[in-house]
């Protein structure tokens, strides 16, 4: 009974909270930070009974915790639920990036606070349903909802300096990119279940029998491709990427942390749950297309991240080639390759979340994410500095964070058979060394003091610095403990080392 709970309770808190606004206007933080903190324990409570009772089974798919209750049987829909490993670590990243943007959004002055709430917890519960669905059906109702909220937050609470017609065209822009990929994946899904029906005369929607089915060949390779490219848009990967940079710049500064951080983990998530394992007999026909579109998606994000001058435009670009990475990993053919994008998968949403939390502090105070504009900002913040290096150095894969040991995996597992790409990443690393340390330097050291919005509200409070201190935590945790991930990861590494026969 725990996996419904998951889903839940997120939504149940949601509700609470946009109706407590009516009795009092910090009641919505209360209880959804209190309803955080319950997922939480139940999270934790899953992540033990995984580690007291999970046996490896050379099987795939292998759930150690399920939950089946029959919905809609006339058409084989039930409100199927599974925990394997990939889900159970991006439920527990869903979990940490959930508490801190709760509690980063506490310092906003946020309009309509109950129901921005609402949105909040119902893109948690979302995902949540995302991660965990093993019917398809289920798994297709959940990424439309995700959208959803999304679609509300950036209208209603998106970037101040934009006019309300200007945050309509990027949440419209989003939305059609959002509904293509969402067209393509109900292409794949009705032709899987249709076959499925041709072949053995049964309506079903089931993850388990649908894997086990010996499709048409040339009907697979349909479905493969198209999959590749539903989830690839939401990544995003060049040249699918467009909607990204004004997405990035109109999402709020509260809600950024769970809608940029877990935005494109869904779609990592899809290509491992359908593309990798469930047509594990097709990964090496669009092995070189994804090589090339991750290539050019490393090469392009840091050049044009290059020419930006706004902060939220720089991570932006930063995020594709941080993609990139992770689709070059996920079509790597090598296991060491896959431990470091399970790593990578954690570390690229820690460092981008606190880079945008960072970029809305700054916005607080100097009212600009123009980096022109924002100079010799140091002397007026104590430790902000600190924490901006630390992150950009994480983003540089700096020995000793999170980002450097997932990255070093993914290219010590390339080497062997793909020098020429692990070098053309390594060339990268000093694009990308231009513009983080030009970022740097540009926003606290150079150019004349900056113009700061001397309010009360505007200064940045101690919550708010242990917020960055326990991802920096997190980061060197990772960087310098890396084992604790890959001994559990280590069975799911097993089971896709022996389907895609490395």
């Amino acid at each position: 009974m725990f996996l419904p709970l998951l889903i839940i309770i997120p939504f149940i808190g949601g509700i609470l909270a946009w109706q407590s606004e009516k009795i009092n206007k910090r009641f919505p933080f209360i209880i959804s930070l209190i309803t955080m903190f319950v997922f939480l324990i139940i999270s934790t409570k899953i992540l033990l009974i995984f580690l007291k009772t999970y046996n490896y089974k050379n099987e795939y798919p292998y759930w150690f915790i399920e939950y089946n209750h029959s919905w809609i049987p006339r058409f084989g829909i039930n409100l199927h639920f599974g925990l394997d490993i990939i889900s159970l670590i991006m439920i527990l990243l869903t979990n940490i990036l959930s508490i801190i943007s709760v509690i980063v959004s506490r310092h906003d002055k946020i309009k309509k606070v109950g129901f921005f709430y609402f949105n909040l917890m119902l893109i948690i519960s979302s995902v949540i349903g995302i991660f965990i669905s093993v019917d398809l059906f289920a798994f297709f109702l959940f990424w439309e909802i995700f959208l959803i909220p999304i679609y509300f937050m950036l209208i209603i609470w998106g970037e101040s300096g934009l006019k309300k017609h200007n945050k309509i065209n990027v949440a419209n822009k989003f939305f059609v990119y959002a509904q293509f990929s969402s067209f393509l994946i109900l292409i794949s899904i009705i032709c899987l279940v249709c076959q499925y029906y041709n072949i053995n005369n049964v309506l079903t929607f089931d993850y388990n029998k649908l894997i086990e089915t010996n499709f048409n060949i040339y009907l697979e390779f349909f479905i493969t491709l198209i999959l590749f490219f539903a989830f690839i848009i939401k990544m995003p990967i060049v040249p699918l990427h467009t909607w990204l940079k004004d997405f990035f710049y109109c999402s709020p500064k509260s809600g950024c942390i769970d809608i940029i951080g877990l935005l494109s983990k869904t779609s990592v998530y899809g290509l491992i749950r359908f593309n990798i394992c469930f047509f594990s007999h097709h990964y090496l026909l669009i092995y070189y297309l994804a090589i090339f579109l991750g290539m050019m998606s490393i090469i392009y994000g840091s050049l044009l991240a290059c020419s930006q001058k706004n902060i939220k435009h720089i991570i932006a670009y930063s995020s594709v080639s941080h993609m990139g990475l992770i689709l070059i990993a996920l079509y790597s053919n090598n296991s060491i390759s896959y431990y470091g994008l399970i790593l990578q998968i954690i570390s690229s949403s820690i460092s981008t979340s606190a880079l945008c939390i960072l970029s809305g502090y700054i916005f607080n105070i100097t009212k600009s994410r123009n980096i022109l504009k924002i100079n010799s900002l140091s002397s007026h913040v104590k430790y902000l500095p600190i924490f901006f290096m630390f992150f950009v150095l994480s983003n540089l894969n700096f020995p000793g964070t999170s980002n450097f040991i997932s990255e070093l995996l993914i290219l010590f597992g390339l080497f062997k058979s793909h020098y020429y790409v692990v070098i053309m990443i390594a060339t990268t690393l000093i694009i990308t060394s231009i513009y983080s340390l030009s970022m740097f330097h540009n926003i606290f050291y150079f150019g004349s003091h900056s113009k700061i919005v001397k309010h009360h509200d505007n200064k940045i409070k101690i919550s708010q610095y242990i917020i960055l201190f326990v991802l920096s935590l997190i980061s060197l945790y990772i960087g310098f403990f890396p084992q604790n991930i890959l001994d559990i990861s280590f069975s799911f590494i097993k089971i896709l080392h022996n389907k895609l026969f490395f």
